[in-house]
């Protein structure tokens, strides 16, 4: 049996699940491994290669953690689809 660690875990997406440990959202894969430690107040499933996350500072990472789409302060996304952000403002 294998004792549970994480307070929240959401379905996986692309491979990768987001997780709450300790109060902020990281990612697994499928083994359990860790790949993007967590750092986030909050994150949404991956899409088409991002997932949306509230930090300091919304925006949309990568498969390996990094911000690559910081949009404009107060925007509010949830997920990638057909190469836009869907959200609003």
């Amino acid at each position: 049996m294998i004792e549970p660690v994480y307070e929240q875990v959401a379905y996986f997406s692309e491979d990768l699940a987001a997780v709450k440990l300790n109060g902020k959202y990281g990612f697994i894969d499928k083994m359990g491994n860790i790949v993007i430690q967590p750092q986030f107040e909050w994150a949404f499933r991956f899409r088409e290669g991002f997932a949306w996350v509230r930090e300091d500072r919304s925006g949309f990472i990568d498969r390996t953690g990094k911000l690559v789409v910081d949009p404009p302060a107060g925007t509010h996304c949830w997920e990638f689809r057909e190469g836009l952000g869907l959200g609003n403002k």
